[in-house]
């Protein structure tokens, strides 16, 4: 199963990067909202405005992502594109205008990200081979990473300002088109080595 590049792949630059960067909401906006001297009650709006976009907008966009021809990948690339968005655009704020626009970014992101994801991982080769139980408990084991992860990327950010922040964004977008790139090379090379079989 460490065999497949492909799925390695997506265990170490999708899901442990979006999990982690999925962190500010429930560790670093807090910190920060805080730090502004805001109630509690404006840490639960932040919550409460994440939940909407996960019920009301995510079986929308799922049910549109299925009935589509879209390649199971570019809805991956598009969910981890709109968090990265998210976090350069509370870095380059660095307002509660700025964190409230952030969380619903990623609350899009996360509305239709995770079923995108899983449904990328039931058309990776490493199924057809193994099932899709094994690899799936491997996915969601590296999303538990991610969320250890997330708490110390966020620390450092906090530490290091708006530039903390911008730099666990652009991370993310390196690390998804890096990924991105890689998907398309294997694809470009399963036909040459069915032809060479």
């Amino acid at each position: 199963m460490w065999s497949d590049g492909s799925f390695l792949a997506f265990l170490l630059l999708v899901s442990v990067p979006t999990s982690a960067c999925s962190m500010f909401l429930i560790y670093y906006f807090p910190l920060f909202a805080s730090g502004l001297g805001q109630p509690a009650s404006t840490v639960g709006q932040a919550f409460l405005l994440y939940g909407l976009c996960i019920v009301y907008l995510g079986p929308l966009l799922s049910r549109l992502m299925r009935s589509s021809n879209v390649a199971p990948g570019l809805p991956v690339l598009a969910s981890g594109l709109i968090m990265a968005a998210g976090l350069t655009t509370f870095a380059l704020t660095g307002s509660l205008v700025g964190a409230f626009l952030a969380i619903l970014l990623l609350g899009l992101s996360d509305s239709f990200g995770l079923t995108a994801q899983q449904r990328y991982l039931e058309r990776l080769p490493v199924v057809g081979t193994h099932g899709l139980a094994v690899p799936q408990s491997y996915h969601l084991n590296a999303r538990k990473i991610g969320q250890v992860i997330g708490p110390m990327l966020f620390s450092a950010a906090a530490v290091a300002g708006g530039a903390g922040a911008t730099l666990i964004g652009l991370g993310l977008a390196a690390a998804l088109l890096l990924h991105l790139g890689l998907s398309v090379l294997a694809l470009r090379r399963r036909p040459f080595m069915a032809k060479t079989a």
